[in-house]
C-alpha cells in the first residue's frame, strides 16, 4: 500500500498525468505475490509471473483507443489471482466440513 501510494506521489511531483506510471502497479503486486508465495506454501509463484506479465503488458498497451484498458486489465488480473485461490480453499473447507 505504501508503493503504490508512494507511485502517485512520485507522479505529482515529476508533474506527470494520473495514473501515468500505472504499469508499476503490476511490477508491485507481482511482488507482493512473490512473498506471499516465499512466506507461504509456494502456491503463489503463478500469480507473481500472473502479475509481473501484466505490468509489462500493460506498459506496451497503447493509450488508444480505450486509455482505461490498462487498468481493467490490471483489475482482472488482480482480483483473480486473489479469487481463485481464496476460492480453492473455500472449497477445501467446506469438504473438511462435510467430512466431519
Amino acid at each position: 500500500m505504501i508503493a503504490s501510494t508512494g507511485l502517485y506521489v512520485v507522479e505529482w511531483t515529476l508533474d506527470l498525468e494520473v495514473l501515468k506510471l500505472s504499469p508499476v502497479l503490476g511490477l508491485i503486486s507481482g511482488m507482493v505475490f512473490l512473498v506471499k508465495a516465499a512466506i507461504l506454501s509456494g502456491r503463489f509463484y503463478f500469480q507473481a509471473v500472473a502479475m509481473f506479465l501484466t505490468g509489462v503488458v500493460m506498459a506496451l498497451m497503447p493509450l488508444w483507443p480505450i486509455p482505461d484498458l490498462r487498468l481493467v486489465l490490471f483489475g482482472i488480473t488482480s482480483g483473480l489471482s486473489f479469487f481463485l485461490p481464496g476460492l480453492k480453499y473455500h472449497r477445501q473447507r467446506q469438504v473438511a466440513i462435510r467430512s466431519c
